[in-house]
């Protein structure tokens, strides 16, 4: 018996590399569009527009962490880090060439503190016992 993986196996990691990669394309597009819309939407409560920073820089290195593992990336966390830092700071500074937008450095911080926070936790994750 070879030691080669049988095709079946091949076929299947290639679609789950696939589906990551569109979900953290599409993902990535559409913050991209959500950050270069003007701004029109009413806010629900005071600082909702740091959590949605928060939350999205967070999901944004979670799949771009998640994608990198499985395209087996040599450092998937500096990768997933620099990822949302980037994007988050070409972002808000075309975010000064957007009507009813503005380029804060708040809310480039909390992108990266959302960026963070998940890694930190996939991190330690990693590292904790089973």
């Amino acid at each position: 018996m070879s030691n080669q993986n049988c095709p079946q196996e091949d076929i299947n990691g290639f679609l789950v590399n696939l589906g990551l990669w569109s979900m953290t394309v599409i993902y990535t597009l559409t913050v991209i569009v959500l950050s270069l819309t003007p701004a029109v939407k009413p806010k629900v409560f005071s600082f909702q527009d740091k959590f949605e920073h928060f939350f999205a820089y967070a999901l944004l290195a979670f799949l771009v962490l998640v994608t990198g593992r499985k395209s087996k990336f040599t450092d998937e966390f500096r990768v997933s880090f620099w990822y949302a830092v980037v994007l988050g700071g070409a972002l808000e500074v075309a975010q000064l060439f957007v009507p009813n937008r503005s380029c804060d450095l708040v809310d480039f911080f909390v992108d990266v503190l959302g960026a963070v926070a998940v890694l930190a936790l996939c991190k330690g994750r990693k590292h904790s016992p089973r």
